[in-house]
């Protein structure tokens, strides 16, 4: 697809697309569940976010955080670092639509 190709299909349905991901992004801003991927979500001015760790990585967490060492702590760089990437995906998106109430 040219860029030509691309800013026409984004004119004719892309922002159509985008505005109906958002209203159910807002439709659906108070579930936060394993199932259906909505891990970050905002609500009623604050950004909600679940965080799903299998039992090996809560216990590693664990374990290190009871070292102290987080310069060498796979599971904490981990961490921080999806929770980097949610709230930038949601202040993103946030950006966005910042014009509604």
């Amino acid at each position: 697809m040219t860029d030509d190709a691309f800013d026409k299909w984004v004119a004719d349905v892309g922002n159509d697309i985008a505005s109906e991901i958002h209203d159910r992004i807002k439709s659906t801003s108070g579930d936060l569940c394993v199932n259906n991927g909505n891990h970050a979500v905002w609500h009623e001015g604050d950004l909600a976010i679940l965080l799903v760790l299998p039992y090996e990585h809560a216990m590693a967490f664990n374990m290190e955080a009871l070292t102290g060492d987080y310069e060498n702590c796979p599971v904490h760089s981990h961490m921080f670092s999806t929770l980097t990437d949610l709230i930038m995906r949601a202040t993103t998106l946030l950006g966005q639509f910042e014009d509604e109430p």
